[in-house]
């Protein structure tokens, strides 16, 4: 098992000399003529992982937060959310949760971001990952990546770290959306909560449209507490991966026709939030919803 922090370079050259310090000295001159240092998330620490499942490599990138090793919090166990998308997911969750987490507005929980598998590229790794198998996608591994979660994920994370293993969240974007739906209606209490940014509804010719309807016939009930969220723009006149024939999509209006049915089952167990991040394309949808989805799923004392 390898252990190692996280890391983040930062650049100090060609800033703008504007200020003069003593002696004539501009504050660019000053800035320059020091050495370019790396930066690192306080308190994260990189995992790596092999999945005899999966056959693959992955990374676990992990953040505690701040007063997890004080003396008085030794036997608390926390809540804990899991990123997929995680080289992108877990630096923002990182600054979203920061400040309303040291001030009592969020609930103090872990962060773990899931990578990409290393032998594969990004949009490689998580098509295949995070999507089920369907006929128009038959490398499709949804079902065996959860397993990869459940077995080997959850099982590790949980022997290193205090986690409450009763209040595990999931957070997913875009395609890991539809994973995060994948595994609601199959294994549900993966996860007690979800939060789900952007699903890509389309794929598949609407596949999870579908499996809403199949889960709701053969269920009465539901138990989670789900955050949906979409940015009022994604609705351009696109084709969309996954379909077997070329389709406009429009992310809000396919959300929308998701939320209004799964609502309409009043599964009693079930507890729903949609959210509407304004004037945001499908790429700038995501910091919004993480400060409010991770809000509304562990809210601080601050504002309770």
């Amino acid at each position: 098992m390898c252990k190692k922090s996280l890391m983040v370079c930062l650049s100090w050259g060609l800033l703008a000399p504007f200020a003069l310090l003593s002696g004539g000295t501009t504050l660019g001159q000053e800035l320059t003529s020091q050495t370019s240092r790396e930066y690192s998330i306080p308190r994260s620490t990189v995992h790596d992982i092999h999945s005899d499942i999966l056959g693959r490599d992955y990374q676990l990138y992990v953040k505690l937060p701040p007063e997890y090793d004080e003396d008085k919090n030794a036997l608390r166990k926390y809540p804990v959310a899991f990123l997929n998308d995680g080289p992108y997911t877990f630096q923002l969750a990182s600054g979203v949760t920061h400040a309303a987490i040291n001030r009592g507005a969020m609930e103090s929980h872990i962060l773990i971001g899931i990578s990409y598998s290393p032998d594969d590229k990004p949009w490689e790794s998580r098509r295949r990952d995070y999507t089920p198998k369907l006929e128009i996608n038959p490398t499709g591994q949804a079902q065996a990546y959860l397993q990869f979660l459940r077995e080997e994920v959850f099982p590790l994370t949980e022997r290193l770290y205090r986690i409450n293993n009763l209040r595990r969240a999931y957070v997913g974007y875009s395609l890991g959306g539809i994973f995060g739906i994948h595994t609601l209606f199959n294994a549900p209490d993966s996860f007690r909560y979800y939060l789900i940014s952007s699903p890509s509804l389309w794929f598949g010719n609407r596949w999870a449209i579908g499996r809403e309807q199949q889960y709701a016939d053969d269920h009465k009930d539901l138990s989670a507490e789900v955050f949906f969220s979409v940015g009022s723009y994604e609705k351009p006149a696109a084709k969309g991966e996954g379909y077997s024939k070329p389709t406009p999509i429009n992310m809000v209006l396919d959300l929308d026709q998701f939320y209004n049915s799964l609502a309409s089952r009043k599964y009693q167990s079930l507890r729903l939030k949609k959210y509407k991040v304004a004037n945001a394309h499908h790429e700038l949808a995501l910091p919004a919803a993480l400060s409010q989805g991770l809000y509304w799923l562990f809210p601080g004392e601050k504002y309770q």
